[in-house]
C-alpha cells in the first residue's frame, strides 16, 4: 500500500504525522502477529526532516542515489537497496534529495520498486496547492492520501480555494493536527473541528476528518530527534494522541482484505493497543 502524506502549506506537521503513522502502523500490526516492512520516502526536499528525526548516523542514503542509478540505467532491485537506510526491523527510509529533481518516469519506477519490496510505502511529500506532473503521478499511484490541516482558517481556505484533492476524494482522509478543543484551559476556540468540517462539507468533500490532539511530549521528542523511539515506547501507550493515531491507522487499513480480521477484532470491547478500549 502506498500512503502519501501531504498538506496545503508547509509547517502543519506532516513529517511528524508521517513518522507516527509508520510507528503506530508497525506496532499495531506487529502486536497482531502481522509481519510487515515499511518504507518511508522523504520527497520533501525543502525540509528533509525524515533522516534528521529517524537516523542516528551521518551516512546518508536517499533519492539522489536512486536517481543517479535510474538515469544511468543501473537501477535494479539489488542496487535499489543501496539507496535505503534500515532504521529498525520494520521501518526503513529513503532520505530526501539534495540536488536532483525527480522526474515523472523516475517517480513511477520508484513507487513500483518500493511497492514490490515493502508492505507499506509512506511518502512525506511536498506541501502544495499546485500539482506538478510528478506530484499528480504520486497521487494517482497512492492507495491512500492523508491531508494534514491545522486549526487555522488559512489552511482550510487553501483547500477550499485550490480544491486540488477533490479528484481523489475516494482515497483521501483529512487530519486536523494539534487540535485544541473548543473548551480548554486557555479559553474558548472559535475555529475548531466542527468549523473545519463545515468548510469541507461546503466543498462537498466526501472524505473522513480525524483529529490529533496537541501533545507537548510529541513536540519535544520531535525537537530532540528521537520521535520514533518515543512513539514505539511503552510510555506513549496510553496517550490520547496515540489512541487517535490508532483510529487513523485503522481507517487506512479498513479496505485491505489482508487486515480485515484485526480491524474487526479491534471493534470489540476488549482492551486493545495502547491501553485503549475500542
Amino acid at each position: 500500500m502506498i500512503i502519501t502524506v501531504t498538506a496545503p502549506k508547509k509547517g502543519l506537521g506532516q513529517t511528524t504525522t508521517t513518522i507516527n503513522i509508520a510507528a503506530v502502523l508497525s506496532k499495531f500490526l506487529t502486536e497482531n502477529n502481522k509481519s510487515i516492512k515499511i518504507l518511508i520516502i522523504d520527497i520533501n526536499k525543502y525540509c528533509k526532516d525524515i533522516e534528521y528525526y529517524l537516523s542516528n548516523s551521518l551516512a546518508t542514503r536517499g533519492l539522489d542515489d536512486y536517481f543517479s542509478l535510474f538515469q544511468s540505467n543501473l537501477i535494479t532491485n539489488d542496487s535499489f537497496q543501496t539507496c535505503i537506510k534500515k532504521i529498525n526491523e520494520n521501518i526503513s527510509i529513503i532520505g530526501s534529495n539534495e540536488y536532483f529533481e525527480i522526474t515523472q518516469d523516475a517517480m513511477v519506477d520508484l513507487l513500483r520498486r518500493s511497492k514490490e519490496l515493502y508492505d507499506f510505502v509512506i511518502i512525506d511529500s511536498i506541501a502544495t496547492t499546485t500539482l506538478t506532473d510528478t506530484q499528480r503521478t504520486l497521487f494517482d499511484k497512492s492507495e491512500k492520501i492523508v491531508v494534514v490541516l491545522n486549526q487555522t482558517k488559512s489552511s482550510t481556505q487553501l483547500v477550499y480555494t485550490k480544491n486540488i484533492y477533490k479528484t481523489y476524494d475516494e482515497k483521501t482522509m483529512y487530519i486536523l493536527n494539534k487540535e485544541i478543543s473548543n473548551d480548554n484551559v486557555f479559553g474558548s476556540v472559535d475555529y475548531g473541528k466542527l468549523e473545519v468540517k463545515k468548510e469541507l462539507d461546503a466543498l462537498e468533500v466526501d472524505a473522513p476528518l480525524y483529529s490529533l490532539v496537541f501533545d507537548a511530549d510529541i513536540m519535544n521528542e520531535s525537537n530532540y530527534g528521537s520521535i520514533l523511539s518515543y512513539s514505539l515506547s511503552d510510555k506513549s501507550y496510553k496517550r490520547n494522541y496515540n489512541g487517535q493515531m490508532l483510529e487513523i491507522v485503522k481507517e487506512l487499513l479498513k479496505d485491505d482484505p489482508k487486515y480485515q480480521d484485526i480491524i474487526i477484532l479491534g471493534r470489540s470491547e476488549k482492551k486493545g493497543l495502547f491501553g485503549f478500549k475500542k
